[in-house]
């Protein structure tokens, strides 16, 4: 059999035609077998699964291949300029085809670097830009912030004092610091009368100092009769408000009556 060697001749390269895939077509005719390779854009085309070089057709007793480049789902990146390479021993051979599957959908070429700006602040235009935060702006916010927050501390502070300090009153709204102590007792501005057996004790002293008088009020009896009381029988429990008179302090007092061994009284204490 006669076998007739030729370098390659690249007998059809047409556009892209929309398949299953894209398939860019063409028709080659060597002896021997050429080697077949693609450029895109001038560099070497990587072919994978999503791009790559089929045979569609051998002609029986013939030198003539007939293929495709087929893409799968080719987008605007994948449109420019393909040459396809042939080679063997003999020679080679190249042909290309514009390949344009779908438009840009955007106003740049995403392949391409994004423009910058380098242009001092100052000539730029402020009508096309948006606000731009300045090192004053920026440290006058952080001021305010920290301005803030320690007025909210200090709020917060003063008033967690506040509720302790109203805490402390009774269920009757009376501060117990305001009550006088044991031995105050006897040192208040009560003036009782004494019926006279014991001298004064030193307390007794300090009170009699005070100079004010305490008087009973006849008309918290039942009879006509002024019941003296002995300062030893009053206790003070704490005091119940204040009038146009004086203070009046809720007590106990004890031997008031026979019947009963102590009972609850208001004591009023004059303004001197």
């Amino acid at each position: 059999m006669l076998n007739v060697t030729f370098p390659p001749v690249i007998l059809l390269l047409h556009e892209a035609i929309p398949q299953h895939f894209w398939c860019i077509p063409f028709s080659v005719d060597a002896n021997p077998v050429p080697s077949i390779r693609w450029l895109f854009n001038g560099s070497a085309l990587v072919e994978g699964p999503y791009i790559h070089t089929r045979i569609v057709e051998y002609e029986h007793n013939s030198t003539v291949l007939h293929g495709c480049l087929q893409l799968n789902r080719p987008t605007h990146v994948n449109n420019g300029n393909y040459t396809l390479l042939v080679r063997n021993p003999l020679g080679s051979a190249a042909r290309s085809v514009q390949g344009r599957f779908m438009d840009n959908p955007f106003s740049f070429s995403p392949e391409e670097p994004i423009p910058v700006s380098l242009s001092p602040p100052g000539t730029r235009n402020s009508s096309l830009e948006g606000p731009v935060e300045t090192t004053d702006e920026h440290t006058f916010g952080v001021s305010v912030a920290v301005a803030l927050a320690v007025f909210a501390c200090l709020f917060l502070s003063v008033m967690l004092i506040v509720l302790n300090k109203c805490g402390r009153r009774s269920k009757f709204g009376i501060n117990r610091e305001s009550l006088p102590s044991q031995e105050d007792d006897l040192a208040m501005s009560l003036h009782f009368m004494n019926l006279g057996s014991s001298p004064l004790s030193s307390a007794e002293s300090k009170l009699e100092g005070l100079k004010t008088n305490f008087i009973e009020n006849p008309q918290y009896f039942c009879d006509a009769c002024v019941h003296h009381v002995q300062r030893r029988d009053i206790v003070l429990k704490w005091e119940l408000g204040e009038g146009a008179f004086g203070k009046v302090f809720l007590a106990e007092c004890y031997n008031l009556l026979p019947e009963q061994e102590k009972m609850l009284v208001a004591v009023k204490v004059r303004r001197g």
